[in-house]
């Protein structure tokens, strides 16, 4: 897990990474990332290039564009 959260630092840092961190789902805990990028095929390389991904112990990742976003002001 460290690793994997090392990776995405790094992808924060690089501000390709909006957010990323655990959700408290009291089914389950699980991760959420917010990803800036041009092409889907990018944010599928950044799934699968996840430690936690090719660590094979289980992990997944789902992709779901937004269309649009509302930001604070």
């Amino acid at each position: 897990m460290a690793s994997h959260v090392d990776y995405w630092k790094q992808l924060a840092e690089r501000r390709t990474a909006l957010f990323f961190g655990p959700v408290l789902d009291p089914k389950g805990v699980y991760g959420l990332a917010i990803v800036e990028a041009q092409e889907e095929t990018l944010v599928e390389n950044i799934g699968y290039n996840d430690p936690a991904i090719k660590a094979s112990m289980g992990f997944r990742f789902e992709i779901y564009p937004f269309i649009d976003a509302v930001l604070r002001g």
